[in-house]
């Protein structure tokens, strides 16, 4: 909320100032002072979008546009009241502020047209950039000081440790472009020097890719390899749900596949070792089921996409301790 705030700033003051004019041009009072349906109705329709947002239930673009919305509605009424106050009228004389509503509601449209997708571009570089190197002495979740940044620089290390494995799967001739990929992953760590090494790689990569234009299925490839390494797609223990971070990563990505209009791709999910067999496969197939049903929401055409999930069969660090365990609760990407 203060990233969109922050984008939308002036927007939100315009649309408080047509408030302020509404309220000081229009008096005109509901019949027995109660609230005019337009405003009751509205009210509630504020009240259950507070509880979507809340609960975060409508993650990625959707979400955005609920949040500007609400921002919208409140300084509306705020400048509606400031409006009637500030001329000594009072608040019954509500009845046709309604009328603001309309170019409020114009200049809203405009704001997300304009700022929604410089407020993902902020988010999804937030999520991608690296955070510092740490030694936490006491690796339980709940004594963590800073969760957030345990949690980015699991992201990080999963991505990077992904990236290695689909790189030295890719170099090895004898294997073949069709080789099943259910066995095991080898398991290992990176150094610091490392892990930015390969930060700076996949970054290179991106860059290099054509401005516009569709990629070649290795080049492709490469380009979610980066692309995933640097902001990865990663799910909380047990869960299946997309959060807000990992909307901004599959939104990365979505751009990168309408640019491999023939490939088909494989979403490949997995979990940590936590729990039976049994419900760990269940749990890395609704995974890689839902990044499939975002990814069709986005645009992307179901008959090109399929869902495998894959359980704790090819982890890609040690499941020894939590952040090794975030790492392997991921999304795979794998282009045929």
């Amino acid at each position: 909320m203060d990233s969109l705030l922050s984008h939308l700033g002036l927007w939100l003051a315009a649309i408080l100032a047509i408030g302020v004019v509404t309220a000081q041009r229009r008096r005109r009072a509901e019949a027995g002072g109660g609230l005019s349906p337009w405003l009751g109705w509205g009210l509630l329709a504020f009240a259950l979008g507070l509880v979507v947002v809340g609960v975060g239930a409508l993650p990625g673009r959707p979400g955005l546009w609920l949040e500007s919305g609400l921002a919208a509605y409140a300084a509306f009424l705020i400048g509606c009241v400031a409006g009637a106050l500030g001329r000594g009228g009072n608040l019954r004389e509500h009845r046709e502020w309604a009328l603001g509503l309309l170019p409020a509601t114009l200049l809203w449209l405009g704001a997300n047209a304009v700022e929604i997708p410089r407020i993902e571009a902020a988010r999804s570089e937030a999520a991608a950039s690296p955070v510092e190197d740490r030694v936490i002495a006491d690796k339980r979740p709940a004594e963590v000081a800073d969760p957030r940044a345990a949690f980015l620089e699991s992201a990080r290390r999963q991505a990077e440790n992904l990236a290695r494995s689909q790189a030295a799967t890719r170099a090895e001739p004898e294997a073949g472009a069709g080789a099943d990929r259910t066995g095991s992953v080898a398991v290992q760590n990176l150094t610091p020097q490392q892990r930015a090494a390969r930060l700076e790689a996949a970054r290179a990569t991106l860059a290099k890719l054509p401005a516009a234009g569709a990629l070649e299925l290795a080049a492709c490839q490469q380009a979610l390899d980066a692309s995933q390494l640097l902001s990865k797609a990663l799910f909380a223990p047990g869960s299946a749900d997309i959060t807000r971070v990992t909307a901004a990563a599959l939104n990365a990505l979505t751009s990168i596949l309408r640019r491999c209009p023939d490939a088909k791709v494989e979403i490949a999910g997995h979990t940590d070792n936590v729990g039976d067999e049994a419900n760990n496969h269940a749990l890395s197939q609704r995974r890689a089921e839902a990044v499939l049903r975002y990814l069709v929401a986005q645009g992307v055409p179901a008959a090109r996409l399929s869902a495998a999930g894959y359980g704790a069969q090819q982890p890609i660090a040690p499941n020894d301790d939590e952040p090794g365990r975030a790492d392997n609760r991921r999304i795979e990407f794998i282009l045929k």
